[in-house]
């Protein structure tokens, strides 16, 4: 198993198309030609992560923050960032980073972080805007039901809880193959005329490269006629955040104890919310102060993320129910998913998450 095809899984847990533009996911050092050795899964890297996959056999490294974040000018181990850099490649070490594509993605982060917390059939709280395209191609009839098909598998074709929906359309194709052509249907040189389908579907935007790919396979024409367009609609299945409702409404008190003991948090910061019970909730791994309007105009009674600053509290803290759970708490079940995904789709080498694993964070009891 090389590192490529282990990357390519994790594209199909978290594809590199659903991250943030300030973002830098997928692999970061090492050789895509390598054989995996054994996997490393952690939040954040350090020497010390670097130190005990070398201990461990493991010549990978699965992170969930990029450890390069920005453009480096040098590697002089000046920075800790540098010194980790060149530590993973004197080691041969592959790092491979799954950040807000993994947020953003319909099974990623946020949905195990509300189902974490009870919170049933959970929706995108923030839908990604321009993440849905239209793919259209036309084909001989008696090719339309293969093409159609592979569309499909390659991901085309979803609407809400409906999947394999598209538009046909019967018509009329015409083409001249030129000399050098080796057409389908009809002869170099001479004016063909025939029955065709128009076959169009939605695909999400991170799909439409795989879906037109696999659409130009089946195609029986020698050139393929496609076109590609930007939809206005949002993808409701990608995008930051999660929300729904719990089984039951919860009091206050009690509801903040269960997200300090579902997390396994030290402390948790809240607001001063007048509600009684919690009902609705809002979930975003990691620094979620960007959702606070957009959860308070879905009626949302608390919203669980972390970094909150101090004019979140006074100023939205009335409206819903801030809880800061923390950065580490929060995004700390990303280990447990990727491992154990790892492990069931590859089962030649072994896969650990970090005994490194600790919070900066200390509190004072």
């Amino acid at each position: 198993m090389l590192v490529r095809e282990l990357a390519d899984f994790i594209e199909t847990l978290a594809p590199s198309g659903l991250q943030e533009s300030y973002d830098n996911v997928g692999i970061q050092t090492g050789d895509p030609e390598t054989e995996v050795t054994g996997v490393l899964v952690t939040l954040d890297i350090t020497e010390g992560t670097i130190e005990e996959s070398v201990k461990k056999g493991c010549n990978v490294v699965i992170a969930h923050h990029p450890l390069i974040f920005k453009g480096l000018k040098r590697l002089t181990g000046s920075t800790l960032v540098e010194r980790a850099v060149i530590m993973a490649i004197r080691h041969h070490i592959a790092i491979i980073i799954l950040h807000t594509n993994f947020d953003n993605a319909p099974r990623g982060l946020n949905y195990h972080l509300a189902g974490k917390l009870g919170i049933r059939k959970p929706s995108v709280l923030s839908p990604m805007d321009g993440s849905l395209h239209k793919v259209v191609t036309y084909c001989p009839e008696s090719a339309a039901d293969s093409v159609r098909e592979a569309m499909f598998m390659a991901g085309g074709g979803r609407i809400g809880e409906y999947d394999r929906c598209s538009f046909n359309t019967e018509g009329t194709g015409t083409y001249r193959p030129l000399e050098g052509s080796d057409p389908y249907i009809g002869s170099p040189g001479e004016f063909h005329s025939g029955r065709e389908v128009r076959v169009e579907m939605v695909v999400p935007s991170y799909l439409s490269g795989k879906v037109v790919n696999a659409m130009r396979k089946a195609h029986p024409y020698e050139e393929v006629a496609y076109e590609v367009f930007q939809m206005m609609n949002s993808d409701p299945y990608t995008g930051a955040g999660m929300w729904g409702e719990l089984e039951t409404p919860i009091p206050v008190i009690e509801f903040i104890e269960k997200v300090k003991q579902e997390l396994g948090a030290e402390g948790i910061r809240y607001s001063r919310w007048e509600g009684e019970a919690i009902k609705r909730v809002g979930v975003c791994g990691g620094s979620g102060s960007f959702l606070i309007e957009k959860a308070i105009r879905l009626g949302m009674d608390a919203l669980i993320t972390s970094d909150l600053k101090y004019h979140a509290f006074t100023d939205y803290g009335k409206s819903l129910l801030l809880v800061d759970a923390g950065h580490f708490e929060t995004e700390l079940l990303m280990t447990g998913i990727i491992t154990e995904a790892v492990q069931k789709k590859f089962t030649t080498f072994a896969s650990h998450i970090s005994a490194h694993l600790r919070n900066p964070i200390i509190y004072h009891k």
